[in-house]
């Protein structure tokens, strides 16, 4: 074969390889050229890649949430809901690293959260009577992300090797590592409860943000779960048996263990002296 005919053998084949390439690659191309990173996309609910070192001390996991999620919930105090696809128009890369609560390792759980979203829920008008306070944590948008949060946990949970308790303790630590922020300082002053994607998405929030995403958690992975509500202040409860000691706040024979959702370090069971004395209101979530 001719030096000539060679060439034109190899450039059959460029071309060749070159094309498939281009086929194969083609919705990572098209990705790029709509300027959409490649960890912005997902399908469905799901953590991702996830990896632990038990001598590094590090546990990590990815998720997100995609834009054909059904919405059937309806409240007459709410607009309808637009199609849930329209939201995803400007995905924001979240990110949470925490050290575990017996501090011997850090994990991090990163998220893409729809600002659409956060945006819609952010004009949504507020619940405030008692009985009002599940709808933060039952709305079925909202209900997503709680969803993989749980299954990001119990991921990590499992490659720790936790019990019950340490799992709930995690999860508890985990809330507690988000930033305080009084409502004066992220909205127009007043009292403003917060639905759990505007406290992901803000990554911090006041007492009642952070007891609502905490209480959220809790109650989706089955443990029985309350919002302990004061004059001023708001905290978690969680049924527990016998064995459990510390504050507890008492409804129909049930008791719930009081747990401090503001700072870290508190345990459960641990009430801050200024609430020893102070009557509270316990609102069943599950």
């Amino acid at each position: 074969m001719s030096d000539r005919a060679k060439l034109n053998v190899y450039r059959v084949l460029l071309v060749t390889a070159l094309v498939l390439l281009v086929y194969t690659s083609r919705d990572r191309i098209g990705r790029f050229l709509a300027g959409i990173p490649d960890e912005e996309l997902s399908s469905g609910i799901e953590t991702g890649e996830s990896s632990y070192s038990a001598n590094g001390e590090s546990a990590s996991t990815n998720g997100g949430v995609d834009g054909f999620l059904s919405a059937s919930y309806r409240d007459e105090r709410k607009p309808n809901y637009l199609i849930v696809n329209s939201f995803n128009n400007d995905p924001v890369s979240i990110e949470f690293t925490w050290t575990s609560y017996e501090q011997l390792y850090f994990a991090t759980i990163c998220y893409s959260i729809d600002s659409g979203l956060y945006n819609y829920y952010k004009g949504l008008s507020r619940y405030y009577g008692d009985n009002e306070y599940i709808n933060y944590i039952k709305d079925p948008l909202n209900d997503q992300y709680l969803d993989m949060l749980v299954e990001n946990i119990n991921e990590i949970a499992q490659k720790r090797g936790y019990s019950e308790g340490e799992k709930v303790r995690e999860t508890i630590n985990f809330v507690q590592s988000f930033t305080y922020a009084d409502d004066s300082d992220t909205s127009t002053g007043v009292e403003w409860p917060r639905y759990p994607v505007e406290t992901l998405y803000e990554r911090g929030g006041d007492c009642e943000d952070t007891s609502i995403l905490l209480a959220g958690l809790l109650s989706k992975m089955g443990y029985g779960t309350a919002l302990i509500k004061y004059a001023d202040h708001m905290a978690v409860g969680i049924k527990s048996d016998e064995t459990a000691s510390g504050a507890f706040y008492s409804l129909d024979g049930i008791d719930y263990y009081y747990i401090e959702t503001t700072n870290k370090g508190w345990d459960i069971g641990e009430l801050p002296e200024e609430y020893k004395d102070k009557n509270a209101t316990v609102i069943v979530i599950n």
